[in-house]
């Protein structure tokens, strides 16, 4: 007999199968957390309410859009709501309370709440208290978006909103990128009725009066202070993610990730938690900003199963500076992490380095970038074995400068041969046991390639360029396989063949994470994440051992290829 779950994921439409696997995953290590935002309109609770909800796997209770919900619906509590509203009448707290109550038994609440616009008077919060009371839970922070009175009315006059989802937008400080249309369903928005200068007026002064009453006298586990955010900033864009590699073992599987402040942090992909970390750079570097971590791998085959706490990296900076080193994890996050002393080498002599690849057997390391040709090194002896030759130059006498942007190892059982792209969006074969010049080159589009990945039969390879093109392509003659369906919004800038089943994933500027078959070039399901900048993405055997049954049910679906799924 199928499981409750199961029953529940035949019900998800197939467009949707991806997104809902990855949350479930995502929402099972999340803890419970129940939130109230507080603060006048237009001081940002709808814009992070989003955020907050699918970063903690919430639910969000908005009473406005609940109340407007259960009388569409017709539910018992909604027509209650309707005759209240047809007399001219205010809906009783009692009724409001219910309607949050019964929104809370949804499989969504399970984590927790955000309630956004509720309580408004200190009657409400008192029936608030006593519902939560009588469900055995309490409210576990309030947060108040405080904001001074004389920045809101711009921010309220050019709000827009998108009606079923909830996401808003705003003429000036995040506009959409179609004027009046949602980013990402397409539907037009809405500006609400009540956003409008005279209205914001009443609003603030109730706001004032029986509002903030209620959370000067908070009872909450903060000890009767509501949290104030001031302000949410900008990110710390130090912490942005440069690389990520990941020894994807069964026993104790790590992440390693490259920031750009040069710290290096391995976690665990299982709840994300910090096991290690360590700089690479002086403070000096991080101010300049000239030296940024390029590439990162963390080796599989030099870590055995049995010893989990111990791995080695091997990071490589923009101007070429190479370090191999072994870390000991530590048993507590407390402890101090230890570490040998680094090799370090320089791969370059002048010139950025854009692009690194450690073969297969990690026994070999591929380098190229600005300035920099193609070339290979053994990691054993710490020196360069081959270098690549720059092309003659063309008919009408122009050379090409070098300027390698991605590269990958074409087989794993032979690290001679590799494909590298360039920023003159050329995709160049190289054979180090044929010649030093590229065996066959071919133009793809007309921008720079980005991201190049082989598949598994050694033969066919999929490059994503700067315009979001992705492709697949036959390395032995140069052939265009196919375009995928559905092109992304912004630079591709990491591609990722998963090692068993028929799909890659990509990701890039526009902050979207991918999912495609291979066979039919179809988008399987996308999802945001909310971030400006989406650098590199890297499958997990956790995540993927549950998606073959969402293939199974996206072929029953018609939705993949029957042949994709063959011998899996």
């Amino acid at each position: 007999m199928a499981s409750s779950a199961s029953a529940i994921l035949e019900d998800v439409p197939s467009v949707d199968l991806m997104t809902e696997l990855l949350r479930r995953m995502k929402c099972s290590t999340k803890p419970d957390k129940r939130l109230i935002l507080v603060g006048p309109p237009g001081s940002g609770k709808g814009t992070q309410s989003p955020i907050i909800k699918d970063e903690y796997c919430l639910c969000h209770l908005a009473t406005g859009d609940m109340l407007r919900a259960a009388v569409a619906a017709k539910t018992p509590l909604g027509i209650k709501a309707k005759e209240a509203m047809d007399n001219g009448q205010l809906v009783s707290d009692e009724l409001v309370v219910g309607i949050i109550d019964e929104a809370m038994k949804k499989p969504s609440c399970q984590k927790g709440f955000i309630l956004d616009g509720f309580p408004r008077t200190v009657v409400q919060a008192e029936k608030l208290d006593d519902m939560l009371e009588r469900r055995g839970t309490k409210v576990d922070k309030v947060l108040n978006f405080a904001i001074d009175d004389a920045i809101l009315e711009e921010r309220i006059t050019g709000r827009w909103i998108h009606p079923s989802s909830g996401r808003s937008y705003h003429s000036k400080f995040a506009p959409p990128k179609v004027p009046g249309i949602d980013d990402v369903t397409g539907e037009p928005l809405v500006q609400r009725k009540d956003d409008t200068a005279a209205v914001l007026k009443s609003r603030l002064e109730a706001f004032h009066k029986q509002t903030e009453p209620v959370f000067t006298e908070a009872r909450s586990q903060q000890g009767g202070v509501a949290k104030v955010v001031e302000r949410w900033g900008e990110p710390d864009s130090s912490r942005c993610v440069l690389a990520a590699s990941m020894n994807d073992r069964k026993i104790d599987p790590l992440l390693a990730v490259a920031r750009k402040n040069g710290a290096i942090e391995l976690l665990s992909p299982v709840n994300g938690d910090v096991r290690a970390s360590f700089t690479i750079k002086n403070q000096a570097d991080v101010q300049s900003q000239e030296d940024d971590i390029v590439g990162l791998h963390l080796f599989k085959k030099r870590t055995s199963e049995s010893s989990s706490r111990s791995c080695t990296l091997l990071t490589c900076t923009m101007k070429g500076l190479t370090s191999l080193r072994s870390t000991i994890i530590p048993k507590s996050p407390g402890d101090s992490t230890c570490d040998d002393p680094p090799t370090t080498w320089n791969v370059c002599a002048a010139g950025n380095v854009l692009c690194c690849k450690v073969d297969e057997s990690e026994n070999y390391a591929l380098y190229g970038g600005k300035g920099v040709e193609v070339n290979i090194w053994d990691l054993a002896t710490h020196t360069k074995i081959w270098t690549a030759k720059s092309p003659p130059k063309n008919s009408l006498g122009i050379f090409t400068p070098t300027w390698f942007t991605s590269a990958t190892f074409l087989s794993k059982d032979d690290h001679r041969k590799f494909v590298a792209g360039t920023n003159s969006h050329q995709v160049r074969l190289y054979d180090m046991s044929a010649q030093r010049r590229p065996v066959m080159s071919f133009d793809f589009r007309e921008t720079p390639i980005k991201a190049v990945t082989e598949d598994l039969d050694g033969n066919t390879i999929y490059i994503g360029n700067g315009s979001g093109d992705l492709a697949s392509v036959d390395i032995r003659t140069g052939k265009l396989l196919g375009c995928f369906l559905g092109k992304c919004s912004g630079s591709i800038r990491s591609i990722a063949r998963h090692p068993d089943l028929p799909v890659i994933a990509s990701c890039g500027l526009d902050s979207y994470l991918r999912i495609w078959d291979i066979q039919s070039r179809q988008l399987l399901s996308a999802v945001c994440w909310y971030t400006v900048y989406t650098n590199t993405c890297i499958f997990h055997w956790m995540i993927f051992e549950n998606f073959k049954s969402v293939l199974s049910q996206a072929l029953v679906k018609g939705m993949v290829a029957p042949e994709s799924l063959m011998d899996r």
